[in-house]
């Protein structure tokens, strides 16, 4: 199969995909025929991240990570969101998806021994969710820094070039 990475010591259900690079102006537009995506991010973008076994993908850049996500089904995504998120939904050419926008806490342990989730300051996660007829993709951003806001809307860009391919 030539959408996969062969790993011989791994069942072929946990072999990689693989990812099309064709760059363009500018650009960059990654496809995953196998689980049917691609989205479009700027050349600067390193997009050499290997693509998780269940079809996932990370891109990173300067002060920020966009992953990819491929689920069966929409409830699924949940785990990837505190629980008091706030969904709004956007229409769009391809459907409806699922935006929502949350700070990232990190897990700090405190005097007596308890975890604390803490809010990582100058951060923040943009996360979109394609419902699709067999599978559910989550894109998700986190950025950090001084400029988070800013890498934030840029990253938003990018994830609106997301396509299903099926």
């Amino acid at each position: 199969n030539q959408l996969l990475v062969e790993s011989p010591n791994l069942p072929e259900s946990d072999w990689s995909r693989v990812i099309k690079v064709e760059e363009g102006d500018g650009y960059k537009t990654l496809s995953n025929k196998l689980d049917g995506y691609e989205i479009t991010v700027p050349s600067s973008w390193d997009v050499s991240g290997v693509a998780a076994r269940d079809g996932g993908h990370e891109i990173a850049s300067e002060d920020l990570v966009l992953r990819i996500f491929v689920l069966d089904k929409i409830e699924q995504a949940q785990a990837f969101f505190p629980l008091s998120t706030q969904f709004e939904t956007i229409e769009t050419a391809t459907g409806r998806i699922y935006r929502a926008l949350f700070q990232p806490t990190a897990d700090n342990i405190d005097s007596k021994g308890d975890v604390l989730e803490v809010p990582v300051e100058n951060s923040l996660v943009t996360g979109y969710i394609f419902p699709a007829a067999k599978e559910t993709y989550l894109v998700s951003c986190l950025t950090t820094g001084i400029s988070f806001k800013e890498l934030s809307s840029h990253c938003e860009k990018q994830i609106l070039t997301f396509k299903v391919l099926k």
